[in-house]
């Protein structure tokens, strides 16, 4: 298993772009939007983000955009990439994590809630 991306949150693009391509040196690799459907349905939140996705060759960081405030639940969360989903989604199960899996685009998104409230995506390795 290894971490694909972390994700966190920042209101303004500016700022995203100052703080992760400036003082980290990251590029900016991609910029799309997620609709407020889908981030209702993964994150509970009825809001549009812009999610701007900085890289180098060690760490990926996706980085939701919104000005809205988007306490107590931002889409902040850590995405894994495992080499076995359905065994993993077993065990999630089996210790009664919450599991999230949607289709989008032809695409199934799966995240889990840990006891402590922490969200994980989890992707099959490729």
């Amino acid at each position: 298993m290894k971490i694909k991306h972390i994700a966190l949150t920042c209101r303004w693009l500016a700022r995203a772009d100052r703080f992760y391509q400036q003082f980290l040196g990251l590029k900016k690799i991609s910029e799309k939007t997620l609709p407020p459907p889908l981030s209702q349905a993964l994150f509970n939140l009825d809001v549009e983000f812009t999610i701007v996705t900085y890289a180098n060759e060690a760490i990926q960081l996706e980085i939701f955009i919104s000005d809205q405030n988007t306490q107590p639940h931002p889409p902040a969360h850590v995405c894994l990439e495992v080499s076995d989903l359905p065994g993993l989604l077993a065990r999630a199960e089996k210790m009664n994590l919450g599991i999230k899996q949607i289709e989008y685009q032809g695409k199934k998104v799966i995240f889990l809630t840990d006891e402590d409230g922490n969200l994980w995506e989890i992707k099959a390795a490729v």
